[in-house]
C-alpha cells in the first residue's frame, strides 16, 4: 500500500509487480533495497494474498525467510489482511551491540510485522475495515516458527530464483486450523418409474 513522502497511506492498493515489492518469487531481501522509492530502505505494508474462500481468521502462511548459507529460517502464518516489511534503517540499531559482540550496521536486521492496514480509518473504501464494534470480539493470530531450510544455491550466487522449491509450512496445531466444511449432497436419483404409488429410487 503505497504512502505519500510523510509515509502516510495513499488508501491505493497497487500491483508489485516490477517494483522492488515484488517478493512473490524468492530473492535476497537486499536485492532491490536501494530501489525502494524513500531511498532508506524497506518500511512498507504489504498486502497478504488470502485465498477469497478462506475463512474468516483462517491463519494464511505467507512468508518463507532463509539465511541460504545456514538454512536458518522463518516462516510466518498470520489472520490479519498485511504485515509490514522493515529493514532497519537509517540509524535505529547502526552501532547497537548484538549477540557475540556483533555491532550491527545499517539493514542488519528486519522485521515482518502482520497488522491491519496503517491509516485504515480512513480509507474504509479501500482498506479492510479496523473498527471493532460494541458486542464483538478482537480475534486475531500470528504464527512465527524457526527452523532450517535446504541450501538454496541460487541466492547464494546471487541469481534469480525463478523456480522456488515448495515451501515446507509450518505444521499448525489443530486449534488453529479451522474445521472442515460439512458438505451436503442431494441424493443421486439412478432409477424412477412413473405410476400409481411409485416411487423413485436413490442411492446416496
Amino acid at each position: 500500500t503505497p504512502t505519500t513522502e510523510d509515509m502516510i497511506p495513499t488508501g491505493v492498493i497497487a500491483p508489485v509487480e516490477d517494483t522492488p515489492f515484488d517478493f512473490r518469487q524468492g530473492k535476497p531481501i537486499k536485492k532491490d533495497l536501494e530501489a525502494v522509492p524513500s531511498g532508506h530502505g524497506y518500511d512498507t505494508n504489504l498486502v497478504i494474498d488470502r485465498p477469497r474462500d478462506a475463512a474468516p481468521h483462517t491463519l494464511i502462511p505467507f512468508a518463507l525467510v532463509m539465511e541460504p548459507e545456514t538454512g536458518i529460517s522463518l516462516e510466518v502464518a498470520t489472520t490479519f489482511p498485511g504485515v509490514q516489511l522493515f529493514t532497519a534503517n537509517n540509524e535505529c540499531i547502526k552501532g547497537i551491540t548484538g549477540k557475540l559482540s556483533t555491532v550491527y550496521p545499517v539493514h542488519g536486521g528486519f522485521c515482518l510485522e502482520t497488522q491491519n492496514f496503517p491509516d485504515a480509518i480512513n480509507h474504509l473504501d479501500t482498506f479492510p475495515s479496523p473498527i471493532l464494534k460494541p458486542g464483538e470480539k478482537y480475534n486475531h493470530r500470528s504464527v512465527y516458527k524457526f527452523g532450517v531450510q535446504p541450501v538454496m544455491a541460487a541466492l547464494i550466487e546471487g541469481k534469480d530464483d525463478t523456480s522456488p522449491p515448495q515451501l515446507k509450512w509450518m505444521t499448525l496445531p489443530s486449534s488453529f486450523r479451522p474445521l472442515p466444511p460439512v458438505v451436503v449432497t442431494e441424493p443421486e436419483v439412478v432409477e424412477a418409474h412413473v405410476g400409481k404409488g411409485a416411487k423413485p429410487k436413490s442411492r446416496k
